[in-house]
């Protein structure tokens, strides 16, 4: 409870923070802008997830650790401040790069390459890993991959059918609610079939309650619901996109790291 409003409140004072540099950048919030962030989603993620496989050194999460400590910076919340600092940084020299080449480079293009390369890195060795064991836990992926097919397909029935889910066309909030299954199926497939526990208070409590099927309802309830009222009430096209990459971010972040600490059996 304690971790989860600490970081509540981190990400609260972040998305203020973050609002007001984009505005000294005068960086426009568009699909473009959210594309190129997805390199540097996955290279969080996949860190962490390297993290738990003792990549960085031996962790676990009895350990006290401190900001001294090279490992803080590679788990939570050291590396909410590590992968930030790196994006920023990407997201400056992507700038520079179209300034200097008067707007025939696009900022976005060298953001998403830097990110990119450290994207691969990681991927590189998340595949040797999974070449040393064997692939003996790839079926997990399949398995993973299966329920999040299945929910793919009903919220693209639901968006078709139902004049009432037409907003999710908007924007591209389809793909705010994709990540977001992605992250319900695979807790499902942890939870359910691979011995994992969910840690977050409420998730954990409903699944206590109900079982780990109550991901996928819980979540396109709430996020479509949330999404819904962002769109109906923030009129600024700036803060309405921003809120909206992060509530992604919060969706396939935690989900690429279960998937990657399944596949590679951590």
């Amino acid at each position: 409870m304690v971790n989860t409003v600490t970081y509540g409140l981190i990400l609260g004072l972040s998305v203020f923070g973050v609002l007001k540099l984009i505005n000294i950048l005068k960086i426009r919030i568009n699909f473009k802008f959210a594309l190129s962030l997805i390199p540097f989603i996955f290279f969080g993620a996949t860190t962490r997830v390297l993290t738990d496989a003792g990549f960085f050194g031996a962790y676990s999460t009895s350990m006290h650790i401190h900001p001294l400590m090279p490992l803080y910076w590679v788990v939570a919340p050291g590396i909410f401040f590590t992968m930030f600092a790196l994006t920023f940084i990407s997201l400056i020299l992507g700038i520079l790069i179209e300034k200097i080449t008067k707007s025939k480079i696009k900022y976005y293009i060298p953001f998403c390459v830097i990110g990119s390369f450290f994207a691969l890195h990681n991927l590189f060795f998340i595949i040797n890993k999974l070449f040393v064991d064997n692939f003996k836990n790839i079926d997990s992926f399949l398995v993973f991959s299966f329920f999040f097919l299945l929910t793919i397909l009903f919220l693209f029935f639901i968006t078709r059918l139902f004049e009432t889910f037409a907003f999710l066309k908007n924007e591209k909030n389809h793909l705010i609610v994709s990540a977001h299954l992605f992250d319900a199926a695979a807790t499902y497939t942890g939870v359910q079939f691979y011995g994992y526990t969910e840690k977050h208070v409420l998730p954990n409590f409903l699944i206590q309650q109900t079982g780990a099927w109550i991901m996928f309802p819980l979540k396109l309830c709430v996020v479509i619901t949330v999404i819904y009222l962002i769109d109906k009430t923030i009129e600024d096209e700036t803060i309405r996109r921003l809120i909206k990459i992060v509530i992604l971010i919060l969706g396939l972040g935690p989900g690429i790291r279960d998937v990657g600490r399944m596949i590679i059996g951590v």
